[in-house]
């Protein structure tokens, strides 16, 4: 065992960003470790093959992982992502069912959360484990010289720091993709193309569509005149519209998914998310 002399605001088994490198998960906390400087060393694995060891230096293993997968490094160079420590927590208890509304929140937290431990991380500036501490996220650090708005670097100050740029960012990507395709795997049909090539023209409005959800037979497509509008795709016949006087969207509708239950939740630019019932044009208003 080992006794801490900093307070850390992670602990084995958290999520962490680690900088210049990738996401990793917590295996190992010390202090003064055999053959190693003074001071708090933390033991990750990493997602990928980016790290220098299996869990052991110089012969005593601290931890245990695959070969090039472990590393120690120093904790001011871990980023925790909380929301993404707190998705594992909420799938050890049960938490919400794939599909589900707050679900989809957990993962958009993730996600976003991930976004910007890369960008702070490509930036190459600042301490990255001071991001989301005491419960608030500060602004991003402005561009210095050389660099983009946009954060990524015009001219990279050298070549290894442009290497575990990319190495991250496809890290992430790789992340974000497996996230994207849990809730629901695309089948084989897909790769086909469409059954009738040249398709059905449905006439739902004058003016543009803006989105759209499928599930099972029911399209959902969300438009500009402040209404969605039920298709039946194996008919291909509109089968609802989803506004009345008394529910719906008063502007642009901009975002729409289906629900595992077949309930409908649709966002637009009034600010407000209206969760529609699974059949018919009624809705509750949740109020942003």
């Amino acid at each position: 065992t080992h006794s801490m002399s900093i307070r850390l605001n992670f602990s084995v088994g958290d999520r962490v960003a680690v900088e210049g490198t990738g996401c990793a998960t917590v295996a190992f906390i010390g202090d003064d470790l055999d053959d190693l400087p003074a001071g708090t060393w933390v033991g990750v694995v990493y997602d990928e093959p980016l790290g220098k060891n299996d869990g052991s230096v110089k012969g005593k293993r601290y931890f245990k992982c695959k070969p090039n997968y472990g590393h120690l490094i120093r904790p001011d160079k871990c980023r925790v992502l909380f929301a993404e420590n707190a998705m594992r927590a909420a799938a050890g208890r049960g938490g919400p069912p794939s599909g589900h509304a707050a679900r989809s929140h957990q993962l958009n937290d993730a996600y976003m959360e991930n976004f910007e431990s890369a960008y702070a991380l490509l930036q190459g500036g600042g301490d990255p484990s001071a991001l989301y501490m005491g419960g608030h996220k500060p602004a991003l650090p402005a561009a210095p010289s050389g660099r983009a708005a946009g954060g990524m670097s015009l001219v990279p100050s050298d070549r290894t720091s442009a290497i575990s740029g990319e190495a991250l960012v496809e890290g992430l990507t790789k992340q974000l993709e497996v996230i994207s395709l849990a809730s629901e795997k695309l089948t084989p049909s897909w790769t086909s193309g469409p059954i009738d090539t040249a398709g059905t023209l449905l006439d739902l409005s004058d003016r543009p569509n803006t989105c759209v959800s499928v599930r099972g037979k029911e399209a959902v497509v969300g438009s500009s005149d402040h209404a969605l509008y039920g298709i039946d795709i194996e008919k291909m016949k509109k089968t609802r519209t989803l506004y009345t006087k008394e529910c719906g969207h008063t502007e642009w509708v901009t975002c729409v998914t289906h629900l595992s239950d077949g309930r409908v939740l649709s966002g637009g630019m009034d600010s407000k998310l209206c969760l529609w019932n699974t059949a018919g044009n009624r809705c509750s208003d949740l109020a942003g």
